[in-house]
């Protein structure tokens, strides 16, 4: 057991979250083993906002939290786990983080950054019995717990009873599916509020009627409940909001009306969206109603959100179809540069990344200095050993560095080409541009000054 654990730890430090390389069958039997919830934090390698959040990881208090309380498991969306993972999960956009309880159940879903306080406020929560919501058990052995635990989230009564509406408002309960109906004047505004209503079921008004009323699977909610809903799980900022708008819009005939386009414009999430579509064929109305310089910030943090955290990565079409929202003229251009970064940060198929940046440099602009770094960049040591590729590489570094001669990592990249070349004098020259440079910009230039012994070696 020490050996597996050791071996399994291979994510953080004492004072970061500590993960585990597993899959969900191993997490979920170190998790009944531990008698702890399961933390996953699902990334890829070339996920920008994912990167951002590993910084919450280094939080010292939610390290402790989480360390102390979770089994805690990285996901890479991009292995063969990942994409199984996807298919149980439905993972649409990256960092997505899930909390399961001991036996696979999802009880939280968040598909957006989110600080180190508010995660660890949420983690509490659901350790102290919260739930915001589940899932079905992840298919393993079936345990009796797991058989009677499915039993009582599967039987729900049918009885429907409603009142006037006047007095109250409805929301459904996070936990149970029952809707709860709310004084006005006493507004729910956090979770927490909800729970300890719905604990007060035994209680009746004055008339002698429940406040909890528990609504059938077959009955149908009320359009004005859905919509209480939905805005009731935005202020809980777990996703479980994007369901719940979408029940709601359901059933709205019309979505043009002024109500419903406010809703729309709220509830904005997905490019690949009816909703979005919507905001795209009556884009006019919309700016006359919010303003046209919030309508195209509202379109372009959709199309940004799917570029760099979409999952799967959008597909070069994809790409040229989201910059059209943006740039219609230059959206083939923007699409092509996108999948070349794409496909160099990935780092898996460099010879398609080479074909496509030189298509680019061709078609758009030759004198693009980063596409030309990265193609020199992209040179294996081995490929290098060719006269006719290193040859080649010094010229898109020497073209590079004379569009832009005050960049360190130019100068240091071509430094090292004629190293390999044995060009000393170059070599000499451009590595001493390349020190005074990361200098000037306090660089780090440790490894230059290797490079120097190197070639002063020569």
């Amino acid at each position: 057991i020490v050996f597996i654990f050791c071996s399994n730890l291979i994510f953080g430090q004492n004072n970061s979250v500590q993960f585990y390389q597993t899959d969900l069958e191993g997490a979920i039997k170190m998790a009944e083993r531990q008698d702890k919830n399961i933390f996953v934090d699902t990334y890829a390698p070339w996920c920008q906002p994912c990167k951002v959040l590993n910084k919450e990881f280094r939080n010292p208090d939610l390290a402790r939290y989480f360390n102390t309380n979770f089994v805690n498991v990285k996901v890479n969306m991009d292995s063969d786990f990942g994409k199984e993972f996807n298919v149980k999960f439905g993972i649409v956009f990256l960092p997505t983080i899930l909390i399961l309880d001991k036996y696979g159940n999802l009880k939280v879903k968040i598909d957006h950054l989110i600080s180190a306080y508010e995660l660890l406020d949420i983690a509490k929560q659901i350790n102290q019995g919260d739930s915001f919501y589940s899932s079905n058990p992840y298919t393993t052995t079936t345990t009796k717990k797991q058989a009677i635990q499915t039993e009582v989230q599967t039987s729900k009564p049918s009885t429907t009873l409603l009142r006037d509406d006047s007095a109250y408002t409805y929301i459904k309960s996070p936990d149970t599916g029952a809707t709860i109906r709310v004084p006005k004047e006493k507004p729910v505004e956090t979770k927490n509020e909800v729970i300890e209503e719905k604990n007060q079921i035994s209680e009746t008004d004055e008339s002698g009627e429940k406040i909890l009323y528990v609504l059938g699977e077959g009955d149908q909610l009320p359009p004005v409940i859905l919509k209480e809903e939905a805005y009731f799980r935005m202020k809980l900022m777990d996703g479980s909001h994007k369901l719940a708008a979408k029940s709601y819009l359901a059933t709205q005939n019309d979505w043009s009306t002024e109500e419903n386009m406010q809703f729309i414009f709220d509830f904005l999430y997905d490019t690949n969206s009816p909703e979005f579509k919507f905001l795209l064929d009556n884009r006019f109305t919309f700016e006359k109603k919010f303003g046209k310089d919030n309508i195209q910030e509202s379109i372009e943090i959709l199309v940004y959100t799917k570029l760099n955290q979409g999952y799967p990565r959008p597909s070069l079409e994809e790409a040229r179809q989201l910059y059209s929202y943006l740039n219609p003229t230059h959206a083939d251009q923007l699409a092509k540069l996108y999948f070349i970064d794409r496909l160099f940060y990935e780092n898996n198929n460099l010879m398609l990344f080479r074909q496509q940046a030189e298509e680019y440099l061709k078609e758009y602009n030759k004198d693009d200095d980063n596409i030309l770094y990265k193609i020199a960049f992209s040179y294996t040591d081995k490929e290098l050993k060719i006269n006719k590729t290193l040859n080649k590489a010094i010229k898109n570094m020497e073209r590079a560095v004379s569009i832009q001669d005050q960049s360190f990592e130019y100068c240091s990249l071509l430094a090292s080409l004629y190293y390999k070349q044995k060009s000393k004098k170059n070599a000499l020259a451009t590595a001493e541009k390349a020190i005074s440079l990361a200098k000037r910009y306090k660089h780090d230039y440790g490894s230059i000054m290797v490079l120097m012994e190197m070639i002063e070696n020569l």
